[in-house]
């Protein structure tokens, strides 16, 4: 979730010295190799782009893999003009609702959260709160679930339709 707030926070910045590129730690360039986290391609920096049952084992930022390759499919899309296309983990096309709408629906789930969450609650909770802050629009709600299911975080009992 912090690197989705980062994103965020760097895109309502518009700074144009460190422009909105949904990768992470690009500035400080830790590890000599440029950012250590790629949200539009996770697999970039060696992490999974894709959910598995592997992925609460995994190591907690390569963990985040997943959700940073959601969180960029649900704001900008898997091939949105001019940002770097997403790959898929299911060959599907995905359109973004943008940051904003995206950064808030995401907000409404942590609201939701109970003591402990996962990627699998996380796309229930953020089809709860998409459906709570758009209602009357399926829109928002289609672009979340496109984007779980794009990153193959599969359907969950109880999730909500629109």
């Amino acid at each position: 979730m912090g690197d989705a707030f980062g994103a965020a926070v760097e895109a309502y910045a518009a700074n144009p010295n460190d422009p909105a590129d949904y990768t992470v730690g690009e500035e400080v360039n830790l590890t000599g190799g440029g950012p250590i986290r790629n949200m539009y391609n996770p697999s970039l920096k060696g992490h999974p782009n894709c959910y598995s049952s592997s992925i609460p084992s995994t190591e907690v930022h390569a963990a985040a893999g997943p959700g940073n390759h959601w969180f960029y499919l649900a704001a900008v899309g898997s091939n949105a003009s001019g940002q770097p296309a997403s790959p898929t983990c299911n060959g599907s096309t995905v359109t973004g609702i943008g940051i904003q709408k995206t950064i808030k629906i995401l907000y409404g789930a942590m609201l939701l959260k109970t003591s402990s969450s996962s990627y699998l609650k996380y796309r229930l909770w953020t089809l709860q709160a998409a459906k709570s802050q758009y209602p009357g629009s399926c829109v928002e709600f289609n672009a979340i679930k496109a984007a779980w299911t794009a990153v193959s975080v599969p359907v969950q009992s109880g999730e909500p339709t629109c």
